[in-house]
């Protein structure tokens, strides 16, 4: 091959190069919602959301939901955050259990960071910093949830509430454990 063909084949080739990459730019990006719009970022969540290539951001979109109504507390926002869940769980994005964690985690004043084991001495007691770690977690997103999101200040006083007895309850039982040991 002379020297013309070459430069010809490779000008050739840069083109397609340079042409291939500009079709990739059109593709859409999954960027968090941008707007501190409650409606506008939710539209944009689930439009992003039902591309696959966007679902494994789930919980980064959930969190930037949670931040964007932060900037306007409502007690709708609880129904908007259920209705987002069963959406998302409606189109395998998440499984029917994790959604409802996701809600009660932030909008309930119930705990879901207990273990579900019936033997306190056997397993809870030996874990329980761990325990009372992840309660402190949870207390923490029922804040953001219960108070930041909805103003709903009567049921994060029952979640704090039930954070203290809970955490009493533990310290209690373990101890109880301990001494028949």
């Amino acid at each position: 091959m002379d020297y013309t063909t070459r430069k010809w084949l490779s000008a050739g080739w840069l083109m397609l190069l340079v042409a291939g990459c500009a079709t990739t730019a059109d593709t859409q990006e999954c960027l968090l919602p941008g707007s501190k719009n409650v409606e506008s970022a939710f539209s944009q969540a689930r439009e992003d959301l039902s591309r696959a290539e966007c679902q494994y951001r789930f919980d980064a979109y959930f969190q930037r939901l949670m931040e964007v109504a932060e900037g306007d507390p409502d007690t709708g926002h609880a129904r908007r955050f259920s209705d987002f869940l069963l959406w998302a769980n409606s189109q395998d994005i998440i499984n029917k259990r994790t959604a409802k964690d996701y809600y009660n985690r932030y909008f309930s004043h119930k705990f879901v960071s207990l273990p579900d084991t019936y033997s306190n001495c056997g397993y809870t007691c030996r874990v329980r910093d761990e325990v009372a770690a992840n309660m402190r977690d949870e207390l923490r997103d029922k804040d953001q949830g219960l108070l930041k999101v909805t103003g709903d200040r009567e049921k994060y006083a029952r979640a704090n509430d039930l954070y203290q007895s809970l955490q009493l309850l533990i310290e209690a039982t373990c101890t109880a454990c301990e001494s028949v040991r």
